[in-house]
């Protein structure tokens, strides 16, 4: 007999066989999940799987129409449910971490771990994978994240990044300071940004070129858990409080485009990369509070990029292990009372957990993030002989000081390359340099008197 139905109710018939469910996402886009996979609604993906199904069933192809009609009957259904959450790599449940390494799900809870299947139903969240996704296979290892770390961020002189910022950026959830990479020309800024991308979230896109305005942003917060910003030369102030907004995971309302009345919310919270800033320090001051800086120092010997990476990338399975295992620790550990604590004050509890968690003492980190935040606000981030400058006269204020150009470089110069130590009750310890003395400003005090 002839199946007298349309091409649409033969359509909905095939739904029933691989049983699509019609949601808004987290940023009020309409996707389609089948299984443990989440399509845009016209990803040709899905509008392939259907063609499939529908020609084995009835040996026919349905018309662009037809598939119209089913994606309206689809949004009907999302409009009714509550939006829903498709995170992309991490999420966090509770004192557990889940980490999708795109073959696998992983489990952390309090140090402990499970592995799931890609598309086990038990996993208890749906992960938005995309096609430039990489893998990010984990390495069971007894390490330390500390010694790991350490032993990349040594190599290549990178001693004023602390192990548990990078660590940190395995916890979703909190607030997380912009890693600012600012430094000479060589110092390896864009090497350590795309360690962190390609140990967090690897990807195709390992840097991004740094958007114009406030809605170049929007893509790149919903697509990538890290946002690797490369070789950036200016930030508007409109540009700045945007970063803000990512900072904190604030959304954005925007009308939504061809539309009179319709409104597009971009929110997330991406953790981000910068290098290259140079932003003007009085206009920026809530950019600052929220920033985590380090400063850079040209390496000597520098090694050739390939094999940078692929160094780097034989430690990343075990050091994504051992993150993930410390973090499900750390979450799960009571916060310590602190005085003064900095603007993002979630981040700075959690990472100094990670710090008394491998044999650190109680405010090691604290104290030196807060050094890091004064330091970028005296230097601004865009003059840092300035900043250099202001402190050495500060030092020396009872001294009648008179010096040719070429003297006051060369004093100032061997000041900020000291150390800088931190007395505490158990010893001292130091970290990094004072300040760099960039290239172009090296010219400028050679050249002009005070």
């Amino acid at each position: 007999e002839k199946d007298k139905r349309n091409s649409l109710q033969k359509l909905q018939d095939i739904t029933h066989i691989i049983q699509p469910e019609f949601y808004r996402d987290q940023f009020g886009k309409f996707v389609v999940v089948l299984g443990k996979r989440v399509y845009d609604l016209k990803d040709t993906v899905y509008k392939s799987q259907l063609s499939v199904k529908y020609y084995e069933e009835f040996g026919d192809v349905f018309s662009e129409t037809t598939f119209s009609k089913h994606l309206s009957l689809g949004i009907a259904q999302a409009v009714s449910k509550e939006p829903r959450k498709f995170p992309s790599r991490i999420h966090r449940i509770g004192e557990k971490i889940y980490y999708d390494t795109k073959e696998g799900v992983w489990e952390f809870y309090r140090g402990e771990f499970f592995v799931y299947t890609a598309d086990d139903p038990e996993v208890p969240v749906i992960f938005r994978r995309y096609e430039d996704n990489k893998d990010a296979p984990l390495e069971i290892t007894d390490e330390s994240p500390k010694e790991l770390i350490e032993s990349i961020t040594n190599q290549y002189r990178h001693d004023s990044l602390q192990w548990e910022y990078i660590a940190s950026f395995f916890e979703p959830e909190h607030s997380h300071p912009i890693g600012l990479f600012n430094g000479e020309a060589g110092a390896a800024k864009s090497t350590v940004s795309q360690f962190i991308k390609d140990l967090v979230d690897p990807s195709i896109a390992t840097r991004i070129n740094f958007p114009k305005d406030e809605a170049g942003f929007d893509p790149y917060r919903e697509k990538f858990y890290v946002c690797n910003y490369d070789n950036i030369r200016k930030i508007t102030p409109e540009i700045a409080d945007e970063l803000c907004r990512q900072a904190v995971g604030s959304a954005s309302v925007k009308r939504a485009l061809y539309t009179d009345g319709g409104l597009y919310i971009s929110s997330g919270k991406p953790r981000i990369t910068l290098n290259g800033i140079k932003p003007e320090p009085a206009a920026f001051n809530d950019l600052l509070d929220r920033i985590y800086p380090v400063f850079m120092r040209k390496l000597e010997n520098n090694k050739d990029e390939e094999e940078v990476t692929k160094d780097i990338s034989l430690l990343l399975p075990k050091i994504r292990f051992t993150c993930l295992k410390a973090i499900s620790k750390a979450i799960s550990t009571p916060n310590e009372k602190y005085e003064r604590m900095p603007r993002m004050a979630a981040f700075t509890l959690l990472c100094e957990k990670l710090n008394i968690q491998f044999g650190g003492t109680k405010g090691d980190f604290l104290e030196i993030y807060r050094s890091k935040i004064r330091i970028a606000h005296d230097a601004g981030l865009d003059d840092t002989f300035a900043a250099v400058l202001i402190e050495f006269i500060n030092l020396h204020n009872n001294s009648v000081m008179s010096y040719s150009a070429l003297e006051w470089y060369q004093k100032i110069k061997e000041w900020a390359s000291e150390e800088i130590t931190i007395e505490e009750d158990n010893g001292k310890y130091s970290y990094g340099k004072k300040v760099l003395i960039r290239p172009e400003m090296e010219a400028i005090v050679k050249d002009k008197d005070f």
